[in-house]
């Protein structure tokens, strides 16, 4: 192999999971590429929320859509303001505050309280991306939206880090908003998009708030004294590794992120 072939190996510039995302690019996006690992998400995501369709109705998608635009017009981005808004007054861990913010606007939007079966349909919206996309594609001659999508479908994100990935994000956003709260910035959009937000939590803190267990060792198992002397393996949030590169992922998500966490507990953040 040349040198000049050894170059061209690994990821092509501009096509990382981040990549693509634009200046003023919505959280909902950057999260959940990190979540799914690939930038495009919502394949992966949906397939996901379908499970084996491989017995179900051709136009299922189809149907789906249609049955959710019948229902009450309550968006997930209403939802997520709405969350905001009790984050921003220090509310949002409270259930019961929650469920009466949720009430509130689902009588507003639709005269009654909240009912399971008429919540925003994460399916047909992520169809009806798809569809738009899809379309445009056709329109402008994009092979590549096509090989994009069929490396999605193949590869499948990462299925083994989803959860891991989503409960690490979502903690990295409640230390955020409990340090930004703690200076008086209680911004309801404040989110963490790749700007350099921070929080006084390590990453120790966000391992030991992860749920995890041992794996127990079969002394009949191969390598099983080498195994002992060894880190435990554990399970952490779905994810089996051992706790080394369980905080190795920790700090990579966060730099993914652009989010400072604290070195050390007895080293206060100064502000620049």
């Amino acid at each position: 192999m040349t040198s000049k072939a050894k170059r061209g190996r690994g990821r092509p510039k501009g096509t990382g999971v981040l990549s693509g995302i634009r200046q003023h690019e919505e959280w909902n996006e950057i999260r959940n590429r990190i979540i799914y690992g690939t930038s495009e998400w919502r394949i992966v995501r949906l397939r996901r929320l379908i499970g084996d369709g491989s017995r179900l109705p051709d136009n299922t998608l189809a149907a789906i859509e249609a049955q959710s635009a019948t229902r009450p017009k309550v968006t997930l981005r209403q939802l997520d303001r709405v969350w905001n808004k009790l984050r921003a007054q220090g509310k949002a861990g409270k259930d019961q505050e929650w469920f009466a913010a949720r009430d509130e606007l689902y009588k507003a939007k639709t005269g009654k309280p909240y009912n399971k079966a008429e919540q925003p349909n994460v399916i047909a919206s992520l169809w009806r991306e798809l569809r738009a996309q899809f379309q445009r594609a056709v329109l402008v001659g994009d092979a590549d939206w096509f090989t994009r999508q069929a490396s999605a479908i193949d590869k499948g994100g990462l299925p083994q880090r989803a959860q891991f990935n989503a409960k690490v994000v979502h903690l990295f956003e409640h230390a955020m908003w409990r340090t930004h709260a703690k200076e008086g910035d209680n911004r309801q959009d404040l989110t963490l998009t790749p700007t350099g937000t921070f929080t006084d939590a390590m990453a120790s803190d966000i391992y030991e708030a992860l749920d995890k267990h041992e794996l127990p060792l079969s002394r009949f198992s191969e390598g099983y004294k080498q195994a002992k002397e060894k880190k435990p393996s554990l399970v952490v949030e779905g994810w089996q590794q051992n706790k080394h590169r369980v905080m190795e992922a920790i700090h990579e998500l966060a730099r993914q992120l652009q989010f400072e966490l604290r070195k050390l507990h007895n080293r206060k953040r100064t502000k620049p």
